[in-house]
This record gives C-alpha cells, structure tokens and sequence, in this order.
C-alpha cells in the first residue's frame, strides 16, 4: 500500500489536566512548550478574544518540527517518543487529563484518504492518546 503524502502535516502535541503544572510536562516529556496555561489563566485566540472555558485547568502544547516524511511515519516517530514516557502520559489520563496528538493537514487542490497501519492505532491505544485530524482545503 502507498504511503500517505500530503502537501503538508503539522503535528502537536496537546495535554489538558486540572492541575499539572506545565513545568512537569515538559521536564518529563524532555519537550518545549510552545503554549503553556496554568489553571485560572484564560487562553486568548489569535484575534484576542478570551477561549470560552479556558482557565479550567492546565492546558500544554508542543508543536512538532514541520518534516518532509510521510504523516504515519512522523506520527509513528512520535508516539514510539510517547511510549517511552508512557508513565506521564497515563498519570495524565487517570488524574482526569487528555492527551491528543492534533494533526493539521493542508490539501491544496486534492482530495485524499487516510489509512493508518493496525500497529500505529495500537500504539495510540496502549498511550490512551487522542488521534485528531483537521484538513484544511485551499
């Protein structure tokens, strides 16, 4: 089967939790934050207007590096980074977090399918991971 290309993936990594500090997620998953919110800070989106429920808990997001190789294969290089951190990310999830790896897909002019391997949904399902895709047409 042909692998998925597209004119072009971003992947993030998102976490929500009542009461994380942002800190200790990035400290234990040895990643950046690129948007951090500690409980009580209201989010803002891009055009300044408050996030409605915002502010209700931690809110931690890694924007992973744009890369040329086909989304199920960076998704697969992801999530084998996520299995070895698997203890965080399942404290997350039975202390009353989600995590979710958000994929933006951009289309230009072209429709596509999605079929991802039976072993990468796995994966997802032993890190108790949200997949979420967006597509994105021009």
């Amino acid at each position: 089967m042909p692998k998925l290309r597209t004119n072009r993936h971003e992947v993030s990594l998102r976490i929500w939790h009542p009461s994380i500090e942002p800190e200790d997620i990035t400290r234990n998953l040895n990643l950046r934050a690129d948007i951090q919110n500690r409980p009580g800070e209201i989010r803002q989106n891009r055009m300044g207007n408050p996030i409605p429920n915002s502010g209700q808990g931690t809110y931690w997001v890694h924007e992973y590096a744009s890369s040329p190789h086909e989304l199920e294969t960076n998704l697969e290089r992801i999530m084998q980074h996520l299995l070895a951190k698997k203890s965080l990310i399942s404290e997350i999830s039975q202390t009353g977090g989600r995590c979710e790896l958000f994929v933006g897909i951009f289309l230009g002019d072209y429709s596509m399918g999605l079929d991802f391997r039976p072993e990468l949904m796995s994966i997802a399902a032993e890190l108790n991971i949200h997949l979420a895709l967006d597509l994105y047409s021009s």
